[in-house]
């Protein structure tokens, strides 16, 4: 029996995806045999409304993406478009923006993805030597409330983090007046074990917030004893511990305990001025997001093969075990992460200012911008819902 479980891979299917572009609202389970059913038509029927809008797909193997022609306008501007992550490590997350280049660039783009870390991302977006920025919420607000005039085009990536600890630590009480890595003071890595310690009475004014960078840094400084716990994302988290040698341990999951879904916000970055004189480019790569979302959720087992030879340079039983699990957390609650939530939009603010990460109330109805999202799905909703 593997000790990673797998409660639905396709929870995110095809089907919710059309759910959500037709009705505003996701309400499909891949437990109804009939759903399922629906989902293998429906990479079919996602195939054909793109190819008669815009694209032409063909979905091949685990190593390849879909190759895609462009027809029916001028063709894309060969000038380099550069995606800067905030991600600092592989994971599933970083996967989906890579893919997701991958088909954009199947469209006739020049594009790159580069994994830059927060402070390397930032830094390179404004100074606009990289045009699309992703990455956490909180990480952008610094930036927006300096004045930067970006706005928040659609979601990357849902994010599923773990707690993880040293061996000897056994409850979140036990942080107090040791060392805990985060990436800055006022990001989800600080607010969201704040928020945890809070609920379970411990004195936050105790435990030492150590900020040592992402996800991959933190596992390296748990690793080396620097730190005694970290908030990492799933992937890292589980293959921490396993490198640990008993070191380290799964001391609890955060999604369960965070406010409204404040980790489901990894937005889609870009400045006011830039996507109002690239609108076209915009859309292309919201539509390149949906697309890989929608070939994830139909063709999961590739996308899980895909996501344990990148992440180990190989593919075994292992990694597909690990690379499965996480899949599933990512999906299991059918969130669609193409879509921003709204709703943990104002609680990132708050959580942000109290941690002091910004100064000011920011107005994130300001800053979220959902009017080229809406025109990419209006695009696909004129042929999926005869297919629901």
């Amino acid at each position: 029996m593997s000790r990673f479980s797998r409660r639905g891979v396709l929870s995110a299917s095809l089907a919710g995806v059309v759910g959500v572009v037709v009705g505003g609202v996701g309400g499909y389970s891949l437990r109804q045999p009939e759903v399922r059913e629906a989902v293998r038509t429906l990479t079919q029927t996602v195939t054909r409304a793109v190819t008669e809008t815009r694209l032409q797909t063909e979905v091949r193997t685990v190593t390849q993406t879909a190759t895609m022609t462009v027809g029916g306008r001028s063709p894309p501007p060969k000038d380099k478009i550069t995606i800067a992550s905030a991600s600092d490590a592989f994971s599933l997350q970083v996967l989906q923006q890579q893919h997701a280049t991958e088909l954009f660039n199947a469209m006739g783009y020049n594009a790159e993805h580069s994994l830059l870390g927060v402070r390397g991302s930032t830094t390179a977006f404004t100074a606009k030597q990289a045009q699309i920025w992703i990455g956490s919420s909180d990480e952008i607000m610094p930036v927006i409330e300096q004045g930067e005039d970006v706005i928040f085009v659609g979601g990357s990536s849902s994010l599923a983090y773990y707690v993880v600890s040293t061996a000897d630590i056994n409850s979140l009480k036990d942080f107090e007046g040791k060392p805990f890595g985060i990436s800055r003071i006022g990001a989800v890595s600080h607010t969201i074990p704040v928020y945890m310690m809070q609920q379970a009475g411990v004195d936050i004014n105790k435990v030492q917030w150590v900020a040592v960078g992402g996800s991959g840094a933190r596992a390296q400084a748990l690793l080396a004893g620097r730190i005694v716990g970290g908030i990492l994302i799933a992937d890292i988290a589980w293959n921490s511990v396993k490198q640990s040698g008993g070191k380290l341990k799964l001391l609890a999951t955060v999604a369960d305990v965070a406010p409204g879904r404040i980790l489901d916000q990894q937005p889609i970055v870009v400045y006011r001025d830039w996507a109002e004189k690239n609108p076209q480019v915009v859309m292309d790569f919201l539509r390149a997001k949906i697309m890989s979302d929608a070939w994830a959720a139909v063709n999961s087992e590739e996308y899980i093969r895909m996501a344990a030879e990148r992440a180990f340079g190989k593919v075994d039983q292992e990694g597909l075990d690990l690379y499965t699990a996480v899949y599933d957390l990512y999906r299991s609650k059918g969130y669609l992460p193409f879509f921003m939530d709204i709703k943990s939009l104002p609680i990132q603010v708050r959580l942000a200012k109290e941690a002091g990460s910004i100064t000011k109330d920011l107005d994130w109805r300001k800053v979220y911008e959902p009017k080229y999202l809406n025109a990419v799905i209006k695009n696909l909703s004129e042929y999926i819902p005869k297919a629901v």
